[in-house]
């Protein structure tokens, strides 16, 4: 409990073991408040967003209260969608991990009131990725030949 914020979370969890989940682990502590937002925390990728595992409705369905929200990461791109009533978002990383990632790199602010939940994205400035051509001489000892052209490149 966060004030009248309750965060759940659900650790990453490998693909064959989805279907087995249990949800009984989660409980309602009986001290919360009417009012009580509740928040779900996984690092996981779910649908409706690309290359998922798992289906977001599911896990709306079996949990034994109403969540405002699902915070989501392992994806490394914004986004925000809507199922039913409860809002799914991805922050995004906080750093490029790939040449291909040309989207500002971002974090996400939640703001919880008595009008609702608002989830909105801040953008950051990140590293720049060096490109570094490599002429290998052979197929023997690629990364120490790869090291070595860095190395006289600098």
């Amino acid at each position: 409990m966060v004030g009248d914020v309750a965060i759940y979370g659900i650790d990453s969890v490998p693909k064959s073991k989805i279907p087995l989940y249990d949800y009984s682990g989660f409980e309602i502590p009986e001290s919360l408040p009417e009012n009580c937002r509740k928040l779900l925390v996984m690092h996981q990728i779910v649908e409706p967003l690309p290359f998922a595992d798992w289906d977001c409705a599911e896990v709306i369905e079996n949990l034994p209260f109403k969540v405002d929200a699902i915070l989501l990461g392992d994806y490394h791109e914004y986004e925000k969608k809507k199922e039913g009533e409860t809002w799914i978002t991805y922050s995004g990383s906080t750093e490029r991990n790939s040449a291909t990632e040309k989207e500002s790199r971002s974090y996400s602010i939640i703001t919880l009131s008595g009008e609702g939940l608002e989830i909105s994205r801040r953008t950051i400035p990140t590293r720049d990725f060096i490109f570094i051509t490599a002429k290998l001489d052979g197929e023997e000892k690629p990364y120490e030949q790869i090291f070595f052209y860095r190395k006289r490149a600098s």
